[in-house]
C-alpha cells in the first residue's frame, strides 16, 4: 500500500486545519461509522469489527466504534429493551437483562453476570427491528 501522504505531511495538514484535532477525529470517526452502515446495507444480523491502532492513527476507529455502540444503545432504549451496550476502546458488547428486570440495567462485570443475558431477547429485539 502506498500512502497518499506521509505521517509528517498529514501532521502538517492537521496543524493547518481551522479546527482542533479532536474535532477532525470526531468528524472522521462519524464518517467511518456512516460508511460502515452504508456498506452493510442494513444492520440486522451484521457484525462490525473495528480494528484501530493507538494514538491519533486509530482515534477515528475508536470514535466510529463509540458512535455505532451509541446507536445500538439508542435503538434498545427506543424499543424499551432493558439492555446495555458496554464498550472499551473498539470492543463492544451487548447485554440484554433477564425478563422482569426493573430499574436501570448495569452491564455485567464477570462471566457469571454475562451468562444471565436474555438470549431470547436478542431474537425478539432484532426481529422487531425488521418490522
Amino acid at each position: 500500500m502506498v500512502p497518499i501522504v506521509t505521517p509528517e505531511e498529514m501532521g502538517a495538514v492537521d496543524a493547518e486545519a481551522p479546527e482542533p484535532t479532536e474535532v477532525l477525529i470526531d468528524r472522521a470517526g462519524g464518517a467511518v461509522a456512516r460508511a460502515a452502515l452504508r456498506m452493510l446495507g442494513g444492520t440486522y444480523g451484521r457484525v462490525v469489527h473495528v480494528i484501530a491502532g493507538t494514538g491519533n492513527n486509530g482515534a477515528d476507529g475508536r470514535v466510529a466504534a463509540a458512535r455505532l455502540a451509541a446507536g445500538l444503545q439508542d435503538a434498545f432504549d427506543s424499543a424499551e429493551v432493558p439492555a446495555r451496550v458496554p464498550r472499551v476502546g473498539t470492543l463492544v458488547g451487548i447485554f440484554i437483562a433477564p425478563r422482569g428486570t426493573e430499574g436501570p440495567v448495569e452491564a455485567p462485570l464477570d462471566y457469571e453476570g454475562a451468562r444471565t443475558t436474555d438470549e431470547d431477547g436478542y431474537g425478539r429485539f432484532f426481529h422487531a427491528m425488521l418490522d
